[in-house]
């Protein structure tokens, strides 16, 4: 995916306290729930599509 700049800022309302940017392939190894997982799968997958 793409993004203006490589900074990000999480927000703390909504509970969001770190983060960053990084390959899909690290993504998948970050993230811990199936459902997120298959998320960011169908999302990537889609975006490769429409590039």
């Amino acid at each position: 995916m793409v993004a203006d700049s490589d900074t990000m800022t999480p927000n703390p309302d909504q509970n969001f306290h770190e983060g960053a940017f990084m390959p899909v392939e690290e993504a998948m190894e970050k993230v811990t729930y199936s459902q997120d997982k298959s998320l960011l799968m169908l999302s990537y997958q889609r975006y490769k599509e429409l590039s």
